[in-house]
């Protein structure tokens, strides 16, 4: 059964564990400017259409909900 009320019910999905594995000793720049950050922003503006977009980052679900939006 799926359980949608709070967003730390669910483990990671294996493929998700599998890839944080692979990458698990790499050194990277500090959250939000690294080669992955830049490269899911892009995901997200191509997503969305919107290639201006302003994409940021926040560590869980809760604090997403607080996050103001304009």
């Amino acid at each position: 059964m799926y359980r949608f009320n709070c967003d730390y019910l669910e483990g990671a999905h294996p493929e998700i564990i599998e890839r944080l594995v692979q990458t698990n000793l790499e050194q990277t720049a500090s959250y939000g400017t690294d080669e992955y950050s830049a490269s899911a922003k892009e995901k997200i503006r191509a997503a969305c259409e919107c290639p201006d977009a302003r994409v940021y980052f926040t560590v869980g679900g809760t604090q997403t909900n607080y996050a103001v939006l304009d």
